[in-house]
């Protein structure tokens, strides 16, 4: 049999905290916790046993594998590893507005801010893309940049492009420092970096791309994490460099992540 690692709880997962998803085939309209139960249902009607726990490191063992279990040693012949990513260091209210005007997928819910302003958290190369991509829905979108000399972290053709936005606009030199809104969000709070000076920026909608760290700590070293943590795959049949070990969803190494990959 094989044994599959997942995320640390149906209710802990970035898909899990999602109000509405509307780009998954065939589940228009449902919240993400809602697709939890529903991937949950479909997995035990195939027969797969589900147990709860804290998964310790993956260990061969005569041509097989052993993983520790709260204590409990768990054998089995192939190992896939599916335990997601988390959110790196969040600021007050984006874990409370999730779903709420807080987002961290532009292609999942740019639709929603049509018309309305919205700020860019970062300005990567997948910060200063998605901005792109949201620029065609809403009407005013302000990413925010740490850097004071004005140059951006994303690549020389994306950093021209986006500043010849007209519906773009760049703020150097600050940091998002909270979130706010009662029951969605109603602005940010930005603190220069140099003057350490807060202000607020009314917006109805904003999305988080300053990074996600991969759930693998707990593997330790293995020839199949990258120097990042992440799990490379061969992207065909998603095996690793490790016989009998496979990795799915956001912990492999790629560009994309959503529901669907």
């Amino acid at each position: 049999g094989a044994l599959l690692v997942g995320s640390p709880g149906t209710g802990k997962t970035l898909l899990a905290k999602a109000e509405q998803v509307d780009n998954y085939l065939g589940m228009p309209g449902l919240s993400g916790k809602q697709m939890m139960e529903r991937f949950t249902q479909h997995a035990r009607d195939a027969g797969a046993v589900l147990r709860k726990g804290r998964a310790g490191n993956v260990m061969p063992f005569g041509g097989r594998f052993m993983v520790n279990l709260d204590g409990d040693i768990l054998e089995t012949g192939a190992v896939v590893l599916a335990c997601g990513v988390s959110k790196a260091k969040p600021v007050p209210g984006e874990a409370e507005l999730l779903g709420r005007g807080v987002s961290y997928c532009a292609t999942c819910d740019a639709e929603f801010y049509t018309g309305q302003k919205v700020a860019v958290i970062g300005c990567g190369d997948q910060a200063v893309e998605e901005s792109e991509f949201i620029s065609k829905f809403a009407t005013d979108v302000e990413i925010i940049s740490r850097h004071t000399d004005g140059r951006m972290s994303c690549n020389a053709v994306a950093a021209e492009q986006v500043k010849e936005n007209p519906k773009i606009n760049i703020n150097f030199g600050v940091t998002c420092t909270e979130v706010y809104g009662e029951d969605e969000v109603e602005g940010i709070v930005l603190k220069d970096v140099t003057t350490g000076e807060e202000k607020k920026m009314p917006c109805q909608g904003v999305f988080f791309f300053t990074g996600m760290d991969p759930n693998t700590d707990f593997l330790g070293e293995q020839p199949f994490l990258n120097e990042k943590g992440w799990i490379v795959t061969d992207g065909d049949n998603m095996s690793t460099n490790v016989p009998g070990v496979y990795a799915a969803g956001d912990v492999r190494q790629k560009f994309l992540r959503q529901v669907a990959t």
